[in-house]
């Protein structure tokens, strides 16, 4: 897979898995940014090369049921 150049946006990109592919997409050359809960995650994440980080809340929406 090529990525050089691109754009990916990874959520949850502070640790784990998500962590994992924000530092993989990166070494394969994409611009990367990431939404991230943890401040303090997010923090690190804007100190790599070629990746933005924006700390956010989760928000949950549920649509009204179609029988409502």
């Amino acid at each position: 897979m090529t990525a050089s150049g691109q754009h990916i946006l990874i959520t949850g990109g502070g640790s784990g898995i998500g962590r994992h592919l924000v530092e993989r997409f990166l070494a394969k050359g994409a611009m990367v940014g990431v939404l991230e809960h943890d401040s303090e995650r997010c923090r690190e994440l804007q100190h790599l090369p070629n990746c933005s980080a924006w700390q956010c809340d989760c928000l949950l929406y549920t649509s009204p049921s179609p029988r409502d």
